[in-house]
């Protein structure tokens, strides 16, 4: 299925999503941050439809693992694999930039 990424209002681009064998792994999602109410990014995949992901946006981002204003979900692998290098490049960027901020916890 094809699907689009957009994250605080950037396009990241198609993608194209295999099947999942689980039948309510079907869904697209807005990332909804319950601090301010935001729907800052959304995975839409044609046909499917949307699921809110309760997600802190990047400005609400306090814990590092609970990763704010990160849409990587390794729970939903069918979808993460088929991210895009922009995606995954994002991902990591946005990833360093939680390590640079709470590396001091972990002496």
């Amino acid at each position: 299925m094809k699907g689009r990424v957009t994250i605080e209002g950037r396009d990241f681009g198609e993608i194209e999503v295999a099947a999942s064998p689980f039948v309510n792994a079907h869904c697209g999602f807005a990332f909804f941050c319950p601090d301010c109410g935001r729907v800052w990014a959304e995975i839409r995949i044609d046909g499917w439809k949307m699921f809110p992901a309760s997600i802190p946006c990047r400005e609400h981002h306090r814990e590092l693992y609970a990763p704010g204003g990160s849409i990587w979900m390794s729970y939903w692998p069918h979808i993460t694999d088929a991210f895009n290098r922009e995606i995954l490049e994002y991902e990591t960027l946005r990833h360093l930039e939680i390590y640079d901020q709470h590396k001091s916890t972990f002496a």
